[in-house]
């Protein structure tokens, strides 16, 4: 019975078995070098979230306008009590051998409900 009311105590105060984790937005982009679009450049976007605790890491490649597009990224995880969501989140271009930051960013929910689209646009020089 102790245990019983135990996982009710905790469920009420906030903590839950699985919690899915909204660590990033969806995220477009465009990358231009001197007014064109740069198609094959490289584009590393990583976040970390300080509750899961290591750098995740995605890598797209640019279209031929020039455009990327990282979609939002989701992690489950069990056993979570309330805490404060911080998510860093940077990207960097890489082109013609040249690493460039785009973006860094430090979320503080797992939810979009405040967060407008993500577009970026990004001039090269």
């Amino acid at each position: 019975m102790k245990k019983l009311i135990l996982f009710f105590a905790l469920l009420l105060s906030g903590c839950s078995v699985v919690s899915f984790h909204k660590l990033t937005s969806n995220l477009k982009g465009k990358v231009i070098f001197n007014g064109d679009p740069v198609s094959e450049a490289k584009i590393i976007f990583k976040a970390k979230s300080h509750w899961c605790g290591e750098w995740e890491t995605k890598e797209v490649v640019t279209g031929k306008d020039g455009e990327f597009e990282v979609p939002q990224w989701k992690e489950v995880r069990p056993f979570v009590f309330v805490h404060q969501p911080v998510v860093e989140q940077e990207l960097m271009i890489i082109y013609q051998g040249k690493e460039y930051e785009g973006w860094k960013y430090t979320r503080m929910s797992y939810s979009d409900k405040y967060v407008a689209p993500i577009i970026l646009f990004y001039s090269v020089s």
